[in-house]
């Protein structure tokens, strides 16, 4: 067509694109390409943004063939999402987490340490159900001059070490 014109599409139904091999549709201005739709027929299928002059790495959000799975990926940089509201992530099955160091930060908090597993908050944290189970396979380790109340309103009834005596 003729630069800078305007193509529009009217329907009431589908818009079908038919083809024997693999094709993409473009989105480019002059020179460069900004995204593009790729239809693959022995690879990943979805919307696909290029990387932006002056960076490394392109995005996408794509099914891959293989196993059928909904992917938004970042072939470089950061992942970021935000709503301006709650953001609900749920599966029928188990949440996954892999940050490759083990370690995900929620505001100032985290959950994880590269060498072992630990959760640590900033300010106090509440634990409340029914019955607690601490599940050790060795001992329950309390740090020294750290105490154990048992009384939290008064804070009489308390077991602590010096780091030899009770």
């Amino acid at each position: 067509g003729t630069p800078g014109a305007t193509m529009r599409f009217y329907t009431t139904g589908n818009y079908y694109f038919d083809s024997n091999t693999d094709y993409s549709i473009n989105f480019q201005k002059s020179d460069r390409r900004y995204a593009y739709i790729g239809i693959n027929a022995n690879g990943n299928t979805g919307l696909f943004l290029e990387k932006r002059p002056g960076y490394f790495s392109e995005s996408g959000i794509y099914q891959a063939d293989d196993d059928g799975g909904l992917y938004v990926k970042s072939f470089g940089g950061d992942v970021r999402v935000q709503s301006a509201s709650e953001l609900h992530i749920t599966s029928n099955s188990s949440l996954s987490i892999d940050s490759g160091s083990g370690l995900i930060n929620i505001g100032n908090d985290r959950i994880g340490e590269a060498d072992l597993v630990s959760i640590q908050f900033d300010t106090w944290v509440k634990i409340r159900g029914n019955q607690i189970f601490l599940l050790a396979l060795s001992d329950v380790v309390i740090e020294s001059n750290i105490g154990l109340l048992f009384d939290g309103s008064t804070g009489n009834d308390k077991i602590e070490s010096d780091g030899t005596d009770l």
